[in-house]
């Protein structure tokens, strides 16, 4: 019986170790804020699939949007447009905050006329925002 729990405690230390049921990063964390309806949103996308609205309770992610979330990160990553922060626009209608484990971005929706990564990141929020948090914007 001994020998038995003894081998137990190992197996579950090694899964502890191994990570095993550890919680997964998040992708990243956005805040959008502006004058129009329902503008106002914080979302958090988990790398486990799924994504949590307003710091409501999480909720299952649809895999493609996941994937895309992803994408948008290396992207922005790769084009070295983490790290910036753009002033605010007084033509802008909303304002947007990135953080990610690779860096920050701070942008305007009129910032993504000459940067379309930018405008990904606003269409891939939107469909976050009205698919996962039930906003109408």
């Amino acid at each position: 019986m001994r020998r038995v729990a003894g081998t137990l405690a190992a197996i579950v230390a090694a899964l502890a170790l191994a990570g095993c049921g550890a919680e997964s990063d998040d992708v990243f964390l956005v805040r959008r804020t502006g004058a129009l309806p329902d503008a106002r949103v914080d979302i958090v996308v988990n790398d486990g699939g799924t994504v949590t609205c307003d710091r409501g309770a999480s909720r299952e992610l649809d895999s493609k949007l996941l994937l895309r979330s992803r994408d948008v990160v290396r992207t922005l990553d790769e084009r070295r447009l983490l790290g910036r922060v753009h002033p605010p626009s007084p033509r802008a209608q909303l304002r947007y905050e990135l953080r990610t484990g690779f860096g920050d971005i701070t942008f305007n929706d009129v910032d993504a006329v000459g940067e379309p990564e930018l405008g990904r990141t606003i269409q891939l929020v939107r469909e976050l925002a009205q698919q996962a948090c039930g906003l109408a914007r």
